[in-house]
């Protein structure tokens, strides 16, 4: 193979290392579904209720759970054997959506919606962790990105084919596919060897944990101080265009599910490109204000669009902010912690940024149902301009971090 295709290649896959490949597979196939089934279940919640309360209501069930298990057991997800514990989530989660494409009373959805997300608050704090497991540390950001593009390239595909797929034969089959989905995943997952082990015993030390002290933590360091406080308000102006972006493409703009598949598609087909631009092994001290003033801007551009062109364009450049920012927290976080401490300290940032979310959900929902999804979009835009960029600026890490090498790099060696 060429240089140049082996450089291609590295940077849409990641870094040829033992077991990381068909983990960014599992990953790729179980995004795949879960946002089909997303779209899906959102439509369909939509079309039996018509309400956008209900829609919060879904969405608010989904990521309530990764709030509680961030901050009352965030502490015993580095003792657990990680391979184990990925593929139990997945199981789960394939049973749970099993269910899901059978019923379709509200309440009964949501419930379902709530054991998923205890699944995934167990999944994506521990998968994050994993990617240090799998790769040298001089392949970290290479490994994130691709794991990054790989979630958002799918996250597209999904988008697309759920509205496709609801609009033509019904959200049913969307589900169904979703929970075979999760059985791959989780069949990949199995063969990393890498993973059948729990991170927290590779260190001599056990640090101890409760939530006041892990808040500490977080304060002390500038890094995750900004990612606490910056990304919480981020992520509760995502969680209204979450609760909002069906009634306002459906409600407002009159688009199709396909239509609506379509255009959220083009949200994460930004996410790609800004994954990619993310994993950069070196980035400016305003690169993550900057990418969180652009969430901001561009939730402002879809809520006062006046045609579906603009919203198209304001949800494409919303994906591209969405995806550096996401990269850089989670590269960041790794490069910040030990790996003892590593799931615990990511889980307590899920749960600080889901509470922000979960909050944006119910607050979108209120503010569509009270005004219009036009008024909610607009006004979360401005939050994040106003509080959300400036605070990350104010809080952040000075220049030289960029420049420093991984603190934890000989434990990291050592666990390889």
């Amino acid at each position: 193979m060429s240089p140049t295709k082996r450089t291609l290649l590295r940077i849409a896959v990641g870094p040829d290392s033992p077991g990381f490949r068909r983990f960014w597979l599992a990953t790729a196939v179980s995004v795949l579904g879960t946002w089909m089934a997303a779209v899906a279940l959102s439509i369909r919640m939509y079309d039996v209720t018509g309400s956008p309360g209900w829609v919060s209501a879904l969405l608010f069930a989904e990521f309530t759970p990764s709030v509680l298990i961030g901050f009352v057991a965030g502490h015993r997800l580095d003792r657990l054997r990680v391979r184990s514990a990925l593929v139990a989530c997945d199981v789960g989660s394939a049973l749970a959506f099993v269910a899901l494409a059978l019923i379709d009373t509200p309440w009964a959805v949501v419930a379902l919606a709530a054991l998923v997300g205890i699944s995934l608050g167990v999944f994506r704090p521990l998968s994050t962790a994993a990617v240090p497991m799998l790769v040298a540390d001089d392949d970290l950001e290479a490994a994130t990105g691709a794991v990054g593009s790989a979630d958002n390239a799918m996250t597209f595909l999904g988008v697309l084919i759920g509205g496709v797929l609801v609009g033509g034969v019904g959200a049913d089959l969307a589900l169904a596919l979703n929970a075979l989905s999760f059985g791959v995943s989780a069949a990949l997952i199995g063969t990393c060897t890498a993973l059948a082990r729990p991170g927290g015993a590779l260190t001599a030390r056990r640090p101890s944990w409760a939530p006041r002290g892990m808040a500490r933590r977080i304060a002390a360091s500038p890094v995750l101080r900004q990612i606490g406080l910056g990304w919480t308000i981020a992520t509760f102006v995502l969680g209204v265009v979450l609760a909002v972006q069906v009634p306002l493409l459906i409600g407002t703009f009159d688009a199709s599910p396909a239509v609506v598949g379509l255009l959220l598609g083009l949200d994460a087909l930004g996410l790609v490109f800004g994954s990619l631009f993310g994993g950069s092994r070196r980035f400016g001290r305003v690169a993550y204000p900057a990418s969180l003033a652009g969430i901001g801007a561009c939730t402002v551009i879809v809520g006062a669009a006046p045609d579906l062109a603009l919203a198209a364009a304001g949800f494409a450049l919303l994906g591209i902010f969405n995806g550096i920012a996401i990269v850089l927290n989670r590269t960041r976080v790794v490069r910040e912690t030990e790996p003892a401490e590593r799931a615990q300290v990511i889980s307590f940032l899920i749960s600080l940024s889901v509470s922000g979310q979960a909050l944006g959900t119910v607050v979108g929902g209120l503010v569509a149902t009270a005004a219009s999804p036009r008024w909610a979009f607009v006004s979360a835009g401005l939050g994040a301009l106003v509080l959300a960029a400036p605070i990350a600026h104010s809080v952040g890490p000075p220049a030289e971090w960029e420049l420093r090498p991984s603190p934890w790099l000989e434990n990291d060696k050592q666990r390889r």
